[in-house]
């Protein structure tokens, strides 16, 4: 049996012990782990707009910086949608950080 401690953060909240035979390696042991503390953990959705990133993929992280309050917080893009207006090309991102 592969045992493995996920921990995000200052690692002082425990999460459930998951027990799965299927599981077969200690990769998708960290895999499902990091899974199981994204699903129980809040987050706060965010619609971002910027010039045209043809690089940016669903699944990314991405460092985002809050210029009235001096927080950066790191996000996970879960949406991604290229757009023209006005004889520019613009990209909206849907990101989720933590809340």
């Amino acid at each position: 049996m592969i045992e493995a401690t996920v921990q995000r953060g200052a690692g002082d909240v425990l999460g459930k012990e998951i027990i799965d035979p299927l599981i077969g390696s200690v990769q998708a042991a960290i895999s499902r782990g990091r899974a199981e503390i994204d699903a129980s953990c809040s987050v706060r959705k965010l619609r971002l707009t910027t010039t045209y990133q043809a690089c940016v993929r669903i699944g990314q992280l991405l460092d985002v910086k809050d210029s009235l309050r001096g927080h950066i917080a790191r996000g996970k893009v879960v949406g991604i949608e290229h757009i023209a207006s006005e004889g520019m090309l613009l990209s909206h991102l849907d990101v989720e950080i933590p809340a």
